[in-house]
Protein backbone atom coordinates (compact mmCIF):
# COMPACT_ATOMS: atom_id res chain seq x y z
CA UNK A 1 0.00 0.00 0.00
CA UNK A 2 2.87 2.36 0.71
CA UNK A 3 4.30 1.73 -2.75
CA UNK A 4 0.93 2.49 -4.32
CA UNK A 5 0.63 5.78 -2.48
CA UNK A 6 4.14 7.06 -3.27
CA UNK A 7 4.69 5.84 -6.82
CA UNK A 8 4.07 8.38 -9.59
CA UNK A 9 3.17 5.49 -11.87
CA UNK A 10 -0.16 5.10 -10.08
CA UNK A 11 -1.03 8.79 -9.79
CA UNK A 12 -2.43 11.02 -12.53
CA UNK A 13 0.16 13.48 -13.82
CA UNK A 14 -0.13 16.64 -15.86
CA UNK A 15 1.06 17.11 -19.46
CA UNK A 16 4.35 18.72 -18.37
CA UNK A 17 5.37 15.54 -16.52
CA UNK A 18 6.06 13.70 -19.78
CA UNK A 19 8.18 16.28 -21.60
CA UNK A 20 11.48 14.60 -20.71
CA UNK A 21 10.18 11.21 -21.83
CA UNK A 22 8.87 12.68 -25.09
CA UNK A 23 12.26 14.21 -25.93
CA UNK A 24 14.02 10.84 -25.98
CA UNK A 25 15.30 10.11 -29.51
CA UNK A 26 13.99 7.20 -31.50
CA UNK A 27 15.07 5.70 -34.81
CA UNK A 28 11.76 4.26 -35.96
CA UNK A 29 10.54 4.54 -39.51
CA UNK A 30 7.60 6.66 -38.38
CA UNK A 31 9.92 9.18 -36.70
CA UNK A 32 12.01 9.46 -39.85
CA UNK A 33 9.02 9.89 -42.15
CA UNK A 34 7.51 12.60 -39.95
CA UNK A 35 10.73 14.61 -39.78
CA UNK A 36 11.55 14.14 -43.48
CA UNK A 37 8.07 15.31 -44.49
CA UNK A 38 8.76 18.61 -42.68
CA UNK A 39 12.15 18.89 -44.39
CA UNK A 40 10.44 18.27 -47.74
CA UNK A 41 8.06 21.14 -47.01
CA UNK A 42 10.99 23.48 -46.28
CA UNK A 43 12.82 22.46 -49.46
CA UNK A 44 9.70 22.83 -51.60
CA UNK A 45 9.01 26.29 -50.23
CA UNK A 46 12.61 27.44 -50.63
CA UNK A 47 12.90 26.04 -54.12
CA UNK A 48 9.70 27.74 -55.25
CA UNK A 49 11.21 31.09 -54.28
CA UNK A 50 14.51 30.45 -56.03
CA UNK A 51 13.74 31.78 -59.50
CA UNK A 52 11.85 34.84 -58.26
CA UNK A 53 14.49 35.75 -55.68
CA UNK A 54 17.35 35.51 -58.17
CA UNK A 55 15.26 37.30 -60.77
CA UNK A 56 14.62 40.11 -58.28
CA UNK A 57 18.34 40.42 -57.64
CA UNK A 58 18.90 40.68 -61.39
CA UNK A 59 16.14 43.28 -61.63
CA UNK A 60 17.90 45.24 -58.87
CA UNK A 61 21.14 45.36 -60.90
CA UNK A 62 22.50 42.31 -59.12
CA UNK A 63 22.37 43.93 -55.70
CA UNK A 64 21.89 41.59 -52.78
CA UNK A 65 23.48 43.84 -50.18
CA UNK A 66 20.44 43.67 -47.94
CA UNK A 67 22.72 42.95 -45.00
CA UNK A 68 24.36 46.37 -45.14
CA UNK A 69 21.31 48.60 -45.23
CA UNK A 70 18.62 46.25 -43.90
CA UNK A 71 16.51 46.24 -47.01
CA UNK A 72 16.39 49.93 -47.81
CA UNK A 73 17.16 49.00 -51.41
CA UNK A 74 14.11 46.76 -51.44
CA UNK A 75 11.50 49.36 -52.35
CA UNK A 76 7.76 48.87 -52.33
CA UNK A 77 7.80 48.38 -56.10
CA UNK A 78 10.51 45.75 -55.72
CA UNK A 79 8.47 43.91 -53.11
CA UNK A 80 5.33 44.01 -55.25
CA UNK A 81 7.39 42.84 -58.20
CA UNK A 82 8.77 39.97 -56.15
CA UNK A 83 5.33 38.86 -54.97
CA UNK A 84 3.60 39.04 -58.35
CA UNK A 85 6.53 37.78 -60.39
CA UNK A 86 8.63 39.14 -63.19
CA UNK A 87 7.29 39.84 -66.69
CA UNK A 88 10.26 37.81 -67.94
CA UNK A 89 9.03 34.62 -66.24
CA UNK A 90 8.40 32.02 -68.93
CA UNK A 91 5.19 30.08 -69.38
CA UNK A 92 6.69 27.09 -67.61
CA UNK A 93 7.77 29.16 -64.62
CA UNK A 94 4.37 30.78 -64.34
CA UNK A 95 2.90 27.26 -64.27
CA UNK A 96 5.01 26.37 -61.23
CA UNK A 97 2.77 28.53 -59.04
CA UNK A 98 -0.23 26.15 -58.92
CA UNK A 99 2.12 23.15 -59.11
CA UNK A 100 3.88 24.21 -55.94
CA UNK A 101 0.56 24.97 -54.25
CA UNK A 102 -0.64 21.43 -54.97
CA UNK A 103 2.74 20.02 -53.94
CA UNK A 104 2.69 21.97 -50.69
CA UNK A 105 -0.83 20.82 -49.85
CA UNK A 106 0.22 17.24 -50.53
CA UNK A 107 3.23 17.56 -48.22
CA UNK A 108 1.07 19.11 -45.47
CA UNK A 109 -1.27 16.12 -45.75
CA UNK A 110 1.73 13.81 -45.39
CA UNK A 111 2.89 15.75 -42.31
CA UNK A 112 -0.50 15.37 -40.63
CA UNK A 113 -0.76 11.73 -41.63
CA UNK A 114 2.80 10.89 -40.53
CA UNK A 115 2.17 12.59 -37.20
CA UNK A 116 -0.78 10.26 -36.67
CA UNK A 117 1.29 7.24 -37.73
CA UNK A 118 3.93 8.26 -35.21
CA UNK A 119 1.39 8.37 -32.39
CA UNK A 120 -0.22 5.08 -33.39
CA UNK A 121 3.19 3.39 -33.64
CA UNK A 122 4.04 4.56 -30.12
CA UNK A 123 0.86 2.84 -28.88
CA UNK A 124 1.54 -0.27 -30.96
CA UNK A 125 -1.70 0.23 -32.92
CA UNK A 126 -2.45 0.53 -36.65
CA UNK A 127 -2.85 4.10 -37.91
CA UNK A 128 -6.34 3.69 -39.38
CA UNK A 129 -8.09 6.61 -41.03
CA UNK A 130 -11.28 6.22 -39.00
CA UNK A 131 -10.05 7.45 -35.57
CA UNK A 132 -7.92 10.08 -37.29
CA UNK A 133 -10.84 11.66 -39.14
CA UNK A 134 -13.42 11.08 -36.39
CA UNK A 135 -11.01 12.62 -33.88
CA UNK A 136 -10.98 15.78 -35.99
CA UNK A 137 -14.77 15.93 -35.79
CA UNK A 138 -14.62 15.38 -32.03
CA UNK A 139 -12.14 18.24 -31.64
CA UNK A 140 -14.34 20.60 -33.63
CA UNK A 141 -17.36 19.71 -31.48
CA UNK A 142 -15.70 20.15 -28.09
CA UNK A 143 -13.13 22.81 -28.92
CA UNK A 144 -13.93 25.09 -31.83
CA UNK A 145 -16.16 27.62 -30.09
CA UNK A 146 -14.29 27.53 -26.73
CA UNK A 147 -10.98 28.04 -28.52
CA UNK A 148 -12.34 30.98 -30.50
CA UNK A 149 -13.66 32.47 -27.27
CA UNK A 150 -10.32 31.90 -25.58
CA UNK A 151 -8.54 33.62 -28.46
CA UNK A 152 -10.93 36.56 -28.24
CA UNK A 153 -10.27 36.92 -24.50
CA UNK A 154 -6.50 36.62 -24.88
CA UNK A 155 -6.66 39.17 -27.68
CA UNK A 156 -7.67 41.76 -25.10
CA UNK A 157 -4.20 41.40 -23.59
CA UNK A 158 -2.64 42.66 -26.80
CA UNK A 159 -5.19 45.46 -26.99
CA UNK A 160 -4.30 46.45 -23.43
CA UNK A 161 -0.61 46.58 -24.30
CA UNK A 162 -1.38 48.84 -27.26
CA UNK A 163 -3.50 51.06 -25.02
CA UNK A 164 -0.55 51.61 -22.63
CA UNK A 165 1.24 53.19 -25.57
CA UNK A 166 4.91 52.90 -24.58
CA UNK A 167 7.50 51.65 -27.06
CA UNK A 168 8.12 48.43 -25.11
CA UNK A 169 4.42 47.62 -24.76
CA UNK A 170 3.84 48.36 -28.46
CA UNK A 171 6.57 45.88 -29.34
CA UNK A 172 5.11 43.38 -26.88
CA UNK A 173 1.67 43.81 -28.48
CA UNK A 174 3.19 43.28 -31.92
CA UNK A 175 4.92 40.07 -30.81
CA UNK A 176 1.77 38.92 -28.99
CA UNK A 177 -0.21 39.41 -32.19
CA UNK A 178 2.20 37.07 -33.98
CA UNK A 179 2.40 34.48 -31.20
CA UNK A 180 -1.28 34.19 -30.26
CA UNK A 181 -2.80 32.90 -33.56
CA UNK A 182 -0.04 30.31 -34.03
CA UNK A 183 -0.25 29.16 -30.40
CA UNK A 184 -4.04 28.81 -30.62
CA UNK A 185 -3.60 26.74 -33.77
CA UNK A 186 -1.22 24.47 -31.85
CA UNK A 187 -3.76 24.30 -29.02
CA UNK A 188 -6.40 23.22 -31.54
CA UNK A 189 -4.06 20.54 -32.87
CA UNK A 190 -3.56 19.31 -29.30
CA UNK A 191 -7.31 18.79 -29.04
CA UNK A 192 -7.39 16.83 -32.29
CA UNK A 193 -4.52 14.64 -31.06
CA UNK A 194 -6.21 14.02 -27.72
CA UNK A 195 -9.50 12.99 -29.35
CA UNK A 196 -7.94 10.64 -31.90
CA UNK A 197 -5.46 9.04 -29.47
CA UNK A 198 -8.27 8.48 -26.96
CA UNK A 199 -10.23 6.66 -29.66
CA UNK A 200 -7.18 4.45 -30.25
CA UNK A 201 -6.46 3.75 -26.57
CA UNK A 202 -10.04 2.89 -25.69
CA UNK A 203 -12.51 2.23 -28.51
CA UNK A 204 -15.58 4.41 -28.09
CA UNK A 205 -18.55 2.64 -26.47
CA UNK A 206 -20.54 5.73 -25.52
CA UNK A 207 -19.94 8.73 -27.77
CA UNK A 208 -21.13 11.13 -25.08
CA UNK A 209 -18.71 9.65 -22.54
CA UNK A 210 -15.91 9.88 -25.08
CA UNK A 211 -16.58 13.56 -25.72
CA UNK A 212 -16.89 14.20 -22.01
CA UNK A 213 -13.55 12.54 -21.31
CA UNK A 214 -11.80 14.50 -24.08
CA UNK A 215 -13.41 17.75 -22.95
CA UNK A 216 -12.27 17.20 -19.36
CA UNK A 217 -8.80 16.19 -20.50
CA UNK A 218 -8.38 19.43 -22.44
CA UNK A 219 -10.06 22.02 -20.26
CA UNK A 220 -9.16 20.67 -16.81
CA UNK A 221 -5.54 20.99 -17.89
CA UNK A 222 -6.06 24.24 -19.79
CA UNK A 223 -3.12 26.02 -18.16
CA UNK A 224 -0.72 23.19 -18.98
CA UNK A 225 -1.86 22.74 -22.59
CA UNK A 226 -1.95 26.47 -23.23
CA UNK A 227 1.51 27.03 -21.72
CA UNK A 228 2.87 24.13 -23.77
CA UNK A 229 1.37 25.66 -26.91
CA UNK A 230 2.70 29.14 -26.10
CA UNK A 231 6.22 28.08 -25.15
CA UNK A 232 6.68 25.62 -28.02
CA UNK A 233 5.28 28.16 -30.49
CA UNK A 234 7.54 30.90 -29.16
CA UNK A 235 10.56 28.61 -29.47
CA UNK A 236 9.68 27.66 -33.05
CA UNK A 237 9.08 31.29 -34.01
CA UNK A 238 12.40 32.34 -32.48
CA UNK A 239 14.18 29.66 -34.51
CA UNK A 240 12.33 30.60 -37.70
CA UNK A 241 12.81 34.36 -37.37
CA UNK A 242 16.38 33.78 -36.27
CA UNK A 243 16.99 31.92 -39.50
CA UNK A 244 15.30 34.75 -41.39
CA UNK A 245 17.60 37.28 -39.69
CA UNK A 246 20.69 35.23 -40.57
CA UNK A 247 19.66 34.81 -44.19
CA UNK A 248 18.80 38.50 -44.39
CA UNK A 249 22.32 39.29 -43.25
CA UNK A 250 23.81 36.87 -45.77
CA UNK A 251 21.84 38.12 -48.76
CA UNK A 252 21.03 35.82 -51.65
CA UNK A 253 22.31 37.33 -54.86
CA UNK A 254 24.05 34.18 -56.10
CA UNK A 255 23.12 30.53 -56.34
CA UNK A 256 25.77 29.65 -53.75
CA UNK A 257 24.41 32.18 -51.27
CA UNK A 258 20.87 31.04 -51.94
CA UNK A 259 21.94 27.44 -51.36
CA UNK A 260 23.28 28.37 -47.94
CA UNK A 261 19.99 30.14 -47.19
CA UNK A 262 18.07 26.99 -48.09
CA UNK A 263 20.33 24.85 -45.88
CA UNK A 264 19.73 27.18 -42.93
CA UNK A 265 15.97 27.01 -43.46
CA UNK A 266 16.08 23.22 -43.70
CA UNK A 267 18.12 23.01 -40.49
CA UNK A 268 15.64 25.18 -38.60
CA UNK A 269 12.75 23.16 -40.01
CA UNK A 270 14.43 20.01 -38.73
CA UNK A 271 14.65 21.46 -35.22
CA UNK A 272 11.02 22.59 -35.36
CA UNK A 273 9.97 19.13 -36.52
CA UNK A 274 11.70 17.59 -33.50
CA UNK A 275 9.79 19.98 -31.22
CA UNK A 276 6.48 19.01 -32.83
CA UNK A 277 7.39 15.33 -32.60
CA UNK A 278 7.93 15.66 -28.85
CA UNK A 279 4.53 17.36 -28.48
CA UNK A 280 2.78 14.53 -30.32
CA UNK A 281 4.48 11.91 -28.17
CA UNK A 282 3.78 13.91 -25.02
CA UNK A 283 0.05 13.61 -25.69
CA UNK A 284 0.38 9.84 -26.14
CA UNK A 285 2.30 9.41 -22.88
CA UNK A 286 -0.10 11.67 -21.00
CA UNK A 287 -3.23 9.82 -22.15
CA UNK A 288 -1.59 6.44 -21.57
CA UNK A 289 -0.93 7.48 -17.97
CA UNK A 290 -4.53 8.69 -17.56
CA UNK A 291 -5.90 5.44 -18.95
CA UNK A 292 -3.58 3.34 -16.77
CA UNK A 293 -4.58 5.20 -13.61
CA UNK A 294 -8.31 4.93 -14.38
CA UNK A 295 -8.06 1.21 -15.06
CA UNK A 296 -6.05 0.67 -11.88
CA UNK A 297 -8.66 2.50 -9.80
CA UNK A 298 -11.47 0.49 -11.42
CA UNK A 299 -9.67 -2.79 -10.68
CA UNK A 300 -9.16 -1.78 -7.05
CA UNK A 301 -12.85 -0.91 -6.71
CA UNK A 302 -13.85 -4.31 -8.05
CA UNK A 303 -11.55 -6.07 -5.60
CA UNK A 304 -12.90 -4.07 -2.66
CA UNK A 305 -16.50 -4.68 -3.65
Amino acid sequence: METFQTSNEYSPQGPWAFIKKSLKPNCSREDGEFILSWVALAIAGAWSLKSRWLDLMSYSNGSSMLAQDWGTRLSGNDLLYFIKGSPRITDFESFTGPVFIILTLGIIFLILRNGWRLQAHTLGQPANFSPWLKGLGDALIIGLLPTLLLGWLLGFLGDGLVWVGTLSTMWAAFLWGILLPVALTSFGMFQWSICRVQRLIEPTTSYFQHLRFCLNTVWKNLGSWLSLAMISTALRLVLSYGALWVTWRLGAGTSVALGSVILIQVGVTLLNALILRSLLLNIVHFLSNQYFVLKTVEDLKRRVL
